[in-house]
């Protein structure tokens, strides 16, 4: 009998990565392989190797279409030209797995000896039979005996000997049923004439899949093209055991690439998720389907796919615990009302819904993690969960501090809890809410203190408006932030040179006034102007008068002073700087001093100019211009999120945030009159 050899180009780096294989992976592979053959019947034993007592060897043997003596070098001798690059589909319709070739050299992540028999038929119709042998200590060589007729039926057997170790499933394949079992249960699923068994199991969907769910995504936009993107959830029963796997896969769910970062927030489901387009068979036939390859685009849609996958298992827990709900209720320790409740599900309270369903999920995770929380007297319990409902409306830094100061929560527990809150819709949802109240009470209370005369007489500009609104440079506009506070001219080159990072520039005089005074700026912020012009940074320097003072030329004066101090001081000329001058006042005074200068009235500009590096604009802002602009930006998220404010809960509001700034101020007869 002759043999012939047939060579292939292997890299050490390849063999390793082989070597470095799952045990589990390698044979789904050589399964793949079977399967694509069009089998019938996959059987995967384990019999004794005969070479020392106990020990075994991996047969897996198939009833396709063998392996064609003919093509033998395309197959074996040519690494990355598998047959199957050029077609999507075996001869019976099925969709196909691999296309790289790399499934066959799988098994070296197993055992040092590889041996083939393949029974095909040729273009005659006879039957043919031969044997191939690898080594993993030599596997550019494969060496192949001559082909004989043959009368058995078509197939490949594969034998992994010479064992690198006694892996766990050969002696309780349970083991390895548990981890092929949701690689190829939907497989067989769709393709119920197949029959493939582990050491006399066979793997029946029907019996490990205890529930699954379909979810069609957003399309994915890929190089000018739209991509169909679907989602299944698959549970499974308690025979599987527990995983919980992402699988990429092409439209047909055939698994291509697994997910291979960690995913948390999910509890103890056992399931594999399969994200299926016709895109990751193209990504995978191009080398391009692994996590760090794709595109940015791409990874944006899965990542989506995995919030709706979390999505999805929040509401089963929360389904799955309603009967804990209910038995809270009735005992009287559930921290929302009975109208509260009714509220919520009738969807006239979507902030609170929000509020009520991100505290049933934490509770849940919160009450299993403590220990005894059910032996617990109902007090203790009601105390408990009234404070976690009050730190979920109160904001996350009070939720971890809960969490680890008064529930105690171990690390772990607390780390994971973090990460729900920081990845909840529902959590950002409710802090946007409260964030937007909180700016609806402050803008409607600010309001009163500024119109209201029996109250604006009382707030003095410097102590008490002025504190308030540093706190506030939102309502200016968004992403300003505090540079100076109530400083000199002088303050305000040091904020522009340091948020510039300028260090060369020597501030050895101070800024002054054209008459040669310090001018004390009320407030200076600073905003990058982003991508737009990432080379520039914008000023707002803001002088503030008091409620019942107009803008008159005097008022003008004074801000128009300190556009000139900066403007002239070449020290702030050396990078390119965008720079607005606000006085706000009641209104315009009577003299017509500002009005004559108006430029454009909406927004009280008066002088805009470039010099050099710095360009400028003077404005002079009355409060309800203010109030205007802030509220106009408020109110696509007010209308949706369904925030109201009253006068009395807002005054309350400011009363209570900024206690030290409004002692003089007698809201509370105001309140009482409203």
């Amino acid at each position: 009998m002759t043999s012939n050899i047939v060579k292939v180009q292997i890299t050490n780096d390849y063999m390793n990565k082989i070597k470095r294989a799952q045990p589990d992976k390698a044979i789904c592979e050589m399964i793949w392989n079977a399967l694509d053959a069009d089998s019938k019947i996959v059987t995967v034993t384990f019999p004794s190797s005969g070479l020392l007592p106990g020990d075994k060897k991996i047969v897996i043997t198939d009833n396709g279409t063998g392996i064609n003596w003919g093509k033998k070098e395309l197959l074996f001798g040519n690494l990355g030209a598998s047959w199957k690059k050029n077609t999507h589909t075996t001869l019976l319709g099925r969709k196909l797995h691999g296309s790289e070739g790399h499934g066959r050299f799988k098994g070296y992540a197993l055992g040092r000896v590889m041996n083939w028999t393949s029974t095909y038929k040729d273009k005659s119709d006879d039957t043919f039979s031969f044997k191939i042998s690898g080594k993993a200590d030599n596997p550019t060589d494969f060496e192949f005996d001559e082909h004989n007729k043959k009368s058995s039926p078509t197939g490949v057997t594969v034998v992994v000997d010479e064992l690198f170790k006694q892996f766990e499933f050969l002696e309780d394949p349970t083991k390895l049923i548990q981890k092929i079992a949701p690689v190829f249960s939907l497989y067989l699923k769709n393709h119920s004439d197949i029959n493939l068994t582990i050491n006399g199991t066979r793997i029946d969907p029907s019996l490990y899949i205890a529930d699954e769910i379909d979810i069609e995504l957003d399309d994915i936009e890929y190089e000018g093209s739209k991509y169909p993107l679907s989602l299944k959830i698959v549970e499974w029963a308690a025979e599987i055991g527990s995983h919980k796997e992402v699988w990429l896969c092409s439209k047909d769910e055939v698994p291509l690439q697994e997910y291979d970062k960690q995913i948390r927030s999910i509890g103890d489901y056992s399931y594999t998720a399969y994200l299926s387009s016709d895109l990751f068979r193209v990504l995978n036939h191009q080398n391009l389907l692994s996590l760090s390859g794709l595109s940015n685009d791409v990874n944006r849609n899965i990542e989506e796919a995995i919030k709706t996958l979390k999505e999805h298992f929040k509401q089963r827990k929360l389904e799955d615990h309603k009967t804990i709900f209910e038995d809270w209720r009735s005992a009287g320790i559930y921290p929302y009302s009975a109208d509260e409740i009714l509220k919520t599900h009738e969807g006239l309270a979507p902030v609170e819904k929000a509020e009520q369903e991100l505290f049933d999920i934490l509770a849940i995770t919160v009450t299993e993690s403590l220990p005894g929380f059910n032996d617990e007297a109902p007090k203790t319990k009601k105390f408990q969960l009234h404070m976690l409902r009050q730190a979920i409306e109160s904001g996350d830094t009070t939720l971890k501090r809960i969490f680890k100061e008064v529930l105690d929560l171990p690390e772990n527990q607390q780390k994971e809890l973090a990460q729900l809150l920081e990845e909840s819709s529902l959590s950002n949802m409710i802090k946007t809410s409260k964030e937007v109240s909180d700016r609806i009470k402050f803008i409607t209370a600010l309001k009163e203190l500024i119109y209201d005369k029996d109250i604006a007489k009382h707030i003095k500009e410097r102590s008490q408006l002025h504190k308030i609104l540093a706190d506030n440079t939102w309502i200016f506009g968004e992403q300003f932030t505090l540079t100076v506070n109530d400083q000199s001219l002088t303050k305000v080159l040091e904020g522009h040179l340091k948020s510039r990072n300028i260090t060369d520039v020597v501030i050895d005089k101070p800024v002054k006034r054209i008459d040669g005074t310090n001018g004390i700026v009320d407030l200076m912020l600073t905003r990058s102007l982003g991508n737009s012009k990432p080379d520039e940074i914008s000023y707002l320097v803001i002088e503030l008068k008091r409620p019942t003072e107009h803008i008159g030329q005097k008022q003008y004066r004074q801000v128009e002073d300190y556009q000139i101090a900066i403007v002239n001081d070449p020290r702030f000329k050396t990078v390119k700087s965008t720079w607005e001058f606000w006085i706000i006042g009641d209104d315009y005074a009577s003299d017509n001093f500002v009005r004559s200068k108006l430029k454009n009235d909406s927004s009280g500009l008066i002088e805009q100019n470039t010099v050099g590096n710095m360009s400028y604009k003077i404005k002079a802002v009355t409060w309800s211009m203010l109030f205007a602009q802030a509220s106009h930006r408020l109110d696509f998220l007010k209308k949706h999120l369904d925030i109201n404010a009253s006068q009395e809960d807002s005054l309350r509001f400011l009363k209570e945030k900024y206690a030290q700034y409004t002692e003089s101020v007698q809201i509370d007869d105001l309140e009482e009159a409203s």
